[in-house]
């Protein structure tokens, strides 16, 4: 927690120096005392049980929406069933065992 803005506060944090020699053990000490010093304990409590809903990474939630939809054993009709790009997702989604594809034949009159 700072008083000043956020703008002010990144602009100095910026302009720190970054360097702390791995041989020095006193200042990576003091270095740890003064960030424990400076931190809440009961925000830091508040983050931990906080109900807020994880994010997932993109890989992350493709796999869940994978797995969701191998659950649901659905079956997909295409309305393009012809157009190739459309095969080929249909043939990897039936590979993957994510799900079955019919192709919609179009009635001509």
């Amino acid at each position: 927690m700072v008083d000043d803005g956020s703008y002010e506060t990144a602009t100095r944090v910026r302009d720190l120096d970054p360097g702390l020699p791995i041989d020095d053990p006193e200042r990576i000490e003091g270095a740890v005392d003064s960030i424990a010093d400076a931190l809440d304990a009961s925000w830091l409590e508040s983050l931990r049980s906080s109900s807020r809903s994880r994010r997932l990474s993109p890989a992350a939630f493709r796999y869940q929406l994978v797995e969701l939809a191998r659950a649901a054993d659905a079956c997909v009709v295409l309305p393009e069933g012809t157009e190739p790009r459309i095969v080929q997702a249909a043939v990897a989604c039936a590979e993957r065992g994510i799900a079955r594809s019919v192709p919609r034949v179009r009635r001509t009159r």
